[in-house]
């Protein structure tokens, strides 16, 4: 599969492997299986966060956003801001200097501090 997005007016496209990833998390007892071709962002929810999926689902896991950075970081994952953490395969717009990125699926952007915007820039053309 491949993915393609725009930043900065440049166009790039990422492969993907067709094989579902998921990553087992284990959260008080529970274990959680996400499936990460179908998350396309979560979001910091008091001691937790909400899943976001393909079919705008959002469910809650009782895990910190900076553990779900650290379990999710192989898998395309970017952390935006001190709440988001956005799938980079959902991608779709990164508009100059507005400190938000799009993506795909969803109707509103999602904040990107700006210390951070450059380095998913960087980021994007290593993949």
């Amino acid at each position: 599969m491949l993915s393609a997005y725009i930043v900065y007016g440049k166009t790039f496209v990422m492969k993907t492997e067709n094989a579902t990833r998921k990553v087992q998390v284990n959260v008080k007892g529970n274990i959680y299986f996400i499936d990460t071709d179908r998350v396309i962002f979560l979001k910091a929810a008091g001691e937790g966060a909400l899943v976001t999926e393909l079919d705008h689902k959002t469910w809650p896991i009782a895990l910190p956003i900076d553990e779900l950075e650290q379990e999710l970081k192989h898998f395309h994952f970017w952390r935006t801001d001190n709440d988001h953490l956005i799938n980079l395969n959902y991608l779709k717009r990164i508009p100059s200097m507005e400190g938000a990125v799009f993506l795909k699926s969803i109707d509103y952007s999602i904040p990107v501090e700006k210390k951070r915007l450059k380095m998913l820039v960087d980021a994007l053309s290593e993949l």
